[in-house]
């Protein structure tokens, strides 16, 4: 009889270490997946922050390139000619 109580005593304590490490392993895993899913969190943050940074550089190469900054970029280079000028191109002509 006395063997049932040491092999009774002996199934308690190995089951206990079994649900102590049981339960250290599923507290291990469950602070690898919250500090994966906080990784996670903070690389979706600078994402969204390159892509604010990014709409802001596209915007504002849009706004250079919008049809107001084209055309004085054309006037520019066709050296500023207006109706002004050639109204006095047509008298210098006339006068001769």
């Amino acid at each position: 009889m006395e063997i049932l109580y040491i092999v009774q005593i002996f199934f308690y304590l190995t089951v206990s270490f079994a649900i102590i490490f049981a339960s250290v392993m599923v507290g291990m895993v469950c602070y690898k997946i919250l500090s994966t899913v906080k990784r996670a969190k903070e690389i979706i943050g600078n994402i969204e922050d390159a892509s604010n940074n990014l709409i802001g550089r596209v915007n504002g190469i849009i706004d250079t390139f919008s049809l107001p900054a084209i055309i004085s970029f054309i006037k520019s280079k066709t050296g500023g000619r207006k109706k002004g000028k050639k109204v006095d191109n047509e008298k210098n002509n006339k006068s001769e």
